[in-house]
């Protein structure tokens, strides 16, 4: 399948889909602007290397960030058939969000994400080369929340930390509120770019690699 092929196919199955840089999870800067399908096709037809993702609030993206997770993540939605795909450390689960003004919350190396959010889409890149794909056992269309997935959601919230530290972005200059060890792991990295920090849809770069490196110093 060709990229317009699987835009096509996406949109069909109700995914917002927008334009990724290339071999990034970065998404360039309208991505969360009014949704429009001719325009966004029409950048994959000039961009054909793009990589692919979708715009979460009405779905939601469950991912496990440890194998523990995955494989807890695997078990608890085996009677529910719906989409999954692999990254290079994750398995995404999707299904429609019980909540749609809901956002992010994490929870024993889970992380439930949701509205003013993306997810990146198979076939894209990751920055080696290796590609997103779907797993053989994936189902469309998108499904309601199994019970046992709801209840472990519930608990997520219950257990999420309220606050967090307000910080505006250096481009677009919005103010946006972040959790409190999130935000200086990324002030530090952006740093190491002798840049200001940026909001997810304003960033050309990706700091996750020096955010984890910065984590493993201890800093």
């Amino acid at each position: 399948m060709n990229v317009l092929a699987w835009y096509d196919a996406y949109v069909g199955n109700k995914l917002e889909v927008i334009p990724l840089r290339p071999r990034t999870k970065i998404p360039y800067k309208w991505w969360d602007k009014k949704w429009n399908s001719d325009w966004n096709r029409n950048f994959f037809c000039d961009n054909p290397y793009s990589n692919m993702g979708f715009r979460l609030g009405t779905i939601m993206d469950i991912e496990g960030d440890t194998p523990e997770a995955n494989e807890k993540l695997m078990k608890i939605t085996a009677n529910c058939p719906h989409p999954m795909y692999s990254s290079s450390r994750s398995i995404h689960h999707l299904f429609l969000n019980p909540d749609p003004t809901f956002t992010i919350v994490r929870y024993k190396g889970m992380e439930f994400r949701g509205a003013k959010h993306q997810s990146v889409l198979p076939p894209s890149r990751h920055e080696d080369g290796k590609k997103y794909f779907w797993l053989p056992e994936s189902r469309f269309p998108i499904p309601k929340m199994p019970t046992s997935v709801l209840n472990l959601f519930k608990i997520a919230r219950q257990k999420k930390k309220p606050g967090g530290k307000k910080i505006h972005c250096f481009s677009c200059e919005e103010e946006h509120t972040r959790n409190f060890r999130r935000i200086n792991l990324e002030i530090e990295a952006f740093k190491v770019f002798d840049q200001k920090w940026q909001c997810q849809g304003c960033r050309t770069i990706d700091v996750r690699p020096i955010c984890r490196e910065i984590r493993k110093r201890g800093l």
